[in-house]
């Protein structure tokens, strides 16, 4: 259900989320009556039977906090998502009450951190991929309105393209249906990423318009543009069709999902990887192609230390934004940071 970059909001796609936002609330309240979490929340009426049949509409805040009275893990769950601290419980009096005291009026302060994941892109482009007024996305970006569940999950897509995932590291994905066939070809994706590293390299090679414009180029030409063999080139096609990443439409491969890769599946996965692309650098230095390279040796103390490893996630986060909102795709690359410690 991932809203391709740039397509802007339809109803289809607000009802998808809609769907997806009332199974979410579902799982929350996995076996608890409906009156028993109303209850729970602090109301005295039975707002949860509104909301599940989509009659109206919680706040994302409002169904964190029914997650946090669930003992759901709402925090981790941000932070295995992003590289970003996850955003703040507050109560009405503006202070930080312990997780399982979350009564009725206090909010997950989400502004901020909504404002952090979207980088650099710009909040006119962020609303017209969300179909809503720029005047809207920035209240919400700057925490002066809440945003609906719907809203909320509409939003990481617009961003990142991966809701699913951070509703996966919530909730058990199966029990939200309508996100399941997406977080099971990103899976699927992630596996060929990590079983065939230069999959990455075709999906963007095949998005730029020098292969559109040309698609009849010879598969050994586009090995070419990106120093492999044709083998190699032609078995990452086979595996990304298998996994319903591309398809060949017309005599032309079109990518018809937009996936990102989550490294953080195991360590050993995430080291082939490393050494892959760190593989592909020296490869390319050797062969002295005009790379832009920079370094830096260094010696701090360590809280400046951790100062610089922030900077560099933030840059990693901005980088994404940045090619999620560009246009037209000219030029694929690859783009390297690492930060050795001694």
């Amino acid at each position: 259900m991932t809203i391709p970059d740039a397509t802007p909001k339809n109803s289809s796609n607000t009802n998808a989320y809609e769907l997806a936002a009332r199974e979410l609330l579902r799982a929350v309240r996995g076996r608890r009556s409906q009156v028993a979490l109303a209850r729970r929340l602090g109301y005295r009426s039975n707002p949860i039977t509104d909301w599940e049949r989509g009659a109206r509409h919680p706040s994302a805040s409002e169904v964190l906090r029914a997650a946090t009275r669930c003992g759901l893990p709402v925090e981790q769950a941000f932070a295995r998502w992003v590289p970003l601290p996850p955003p703040p419980y507050v109560d009405p009096k503006g202070t930080e009450p312990k997780r399982e005291d979350a009564r009725r009026g206090g909010t997950w302060q989400l502004g901020p951190w909504m404002d952090a994941l979207r980088g650099e892109m710009p909040i006119g482009e962020l609303a017209r991929r969300l179909g809503r007024s720029r005047y809207s996305v920035g209240r919400w970006l700057a925490g002066r309105t809440q945003p609906l569940m719907y809203e909320f999950l509409e939003l990481l897509d617009a961003i990142t393209g991966r809701s699913h995932d951070w509703v996966a590291e919530l909730v058990p994905i199966e029990q939200v249906p309508s996100l399941l066939p997406a977080y099971k070809r990103a899976r699927a994706a992630r596996t060929i990423a990590f079983e065939q590293p230069w999959t990455e390299a075709i999906l963007r090679v095949l998005e730029t318009t020098r292969y559109r414009e040309n698609p009849e180029v010879a598969h050994a030409t586009l090995a070419a543009w990106l120093g492999i063999s044709e083998a190699t080139f032609d078995a990452a096609l086979t595996g990304l069709t298998e996994a319903g990443v591309i398809e060949l439409r017309d005599g032309r491969y079109e990518v018809i999902t937009q996936l990102s890769v989550d490294t953080r599946a195991g360590d050993g996965s995430l080291r082939h990887l490393q050494r892959h692309w760190l593989s592909v650098a020296l490869e390319r230095a050797a062969a002295e192609q005009n790379d832009w390279f920079a370094y830096n040796v260094i010696s701090c103390s360590e809280a400046d230390l951790q100062r610089i490893e922030d900077c560099l996630r933030r840059a990693y986060l901005e980088s994404r934004a940045i090619v999620a909102a560009s246009e037209p795709s000219e030029r694929a690359a690859l783009v390297l940071m690492q930060l050795a410690k001694w």
